[in-house]
């Protein structure tokens, strides 16, 4: 079962990441060098520099799963070691810097839907580096 469920979410990751829908504006996933995500939810607070914040988090933590992820099952096996490891997750820590919001869009009942984007340079130039090495 836990199998299956890690299955899914990898199926559903690279769905998200697929490109499919970058024609709109409203993508998410990864395309190039830009990588955007989209949160939507609930905020407690009224206060925007709050909510600011707790949208700049989501989408951090966000960012940083879909990034693994497509490490994940972007990386050549050969690839694969403690090195590779670190200089990837460096450059993802770089990547996930950049990270700006692009809108926030709240309702009077703080339901709120935001795209964040990341340039992720450093991230798609370890890869391809990394996946050149053989």
């Amino acid at each position: 079962m836990k199998k299956l469920l890690i299955i899914l979410l990898l199926i559903l990751i690279n769905y998200s990441c697929s490109g499919r829908y970058t024609s709109d504006r409203n993508w998410e996933g990864i395309k190039e060098t830009r990588m955007r995500i989209i949160i939507s939810d609930f905020f407690k607070d009224e206060d925007n520099t709050k909510i600011k914040k707790g949208i700049k988090r989501m989408a951090g933590e966000r960012a940083m799963l879909i990034l693994a992820s497509h490490a994940t099952l972007n990386l050549d096996e050969s690839g694969k070691s403690n090195i590779s490891d670190r200089l990837l997750n460096d450059a993802i820590s770089r990547s996930l810097k950049t990270g700006r919001i692009l809108y926030i869009d709240c309702t009077d009942s703080n339901y709120c839907r935001s795209m964040s984007e990341f340039d992720i340079t450093p991230y798609t130039v370890t890869l391809d580096n990394l996946n050149s090495i053989k």
